[in-house]
């Protein structure tokens, strides 16, 4: 019964620190202990829902990575988005940014020129 009570009181704690260095694999690990020893689901809801949070910024992350490498527009305006919806701090996404206003720039002078080119009278 003392030994019981000692893994809860030790997975209670492994919860809360857990929660507080909100690590994806730390939470599983602490989250998972806490089931084995049977801890109340209301005490395991909010490393849940911390997980929740912080497995949608690492895919967000990833997103915005993926978007950088490719600099395409649409993937970089749904990887922002998508970070935005995550929880990503601006700092995070400064660099896609200010990577899409430059491949829009890009897009827009690419397009004044093919216009300026193909409405050019070329016989003068």
């Amino acid at each position: 019964k003392e030994r019981r009570a000692l893994r809860t009181s030790s997975a209670r704690d492994a919860l809360i620190t857990a929660i507080e260095q909100r690590s994806i694999e730390v939470l599983k690990m602490a989250i998972d202990e806490a089931a084995e020893v049977n801890l109340p689901d209301e005490e395991l809801t909010l490393a849940k829902n911390i997980l929740a949070q912080e497995s949608a910024k690492k895919l967000a992350r990833a997103g915005v990575e993926a978007a950088l490498s490719s600099r395409s527009i649409a993937e970089l305006e749904a990887a922002l988005e998508e970070g935005k919806r995550a929880g990503l701090e601006d700092s995070e996404l400064s660099e896609a940014t200010l990577t899409l206003e430059r491949e829009r720039r890009r897009a827009e002078a690419r397009s004044t020129l093919l216009q300026a080119c193909t409405s050019a009278d070329i016989g003068e």
